[in-house]
């Protein structure tokens, strides 16, 4: 992996870690359907990388 690749990946995966635990904790108090899951903000990159 070049060094670019592999600091991508670091972004990546802190983003990642995140979201998921933001999207936990929002999940602990209980479901709001009127805000948006914090993982619409790297599904761009998802996408980009799948």
């Amino acid at each position: 992996m070049s060094e670019l690749e592999r600091s991508l990946a670091i972004v990546l995966g802190a983003e990642f870690i995140t979201s998921f635990a933001g999207l936990s904790a929002a999940l602990a108090r209980g479901p709001r359907l009127t805000s948006p899951p914090p993982t619409s903000s790297i599904s761009p990159y998802l996408t980009a990388i799948t």
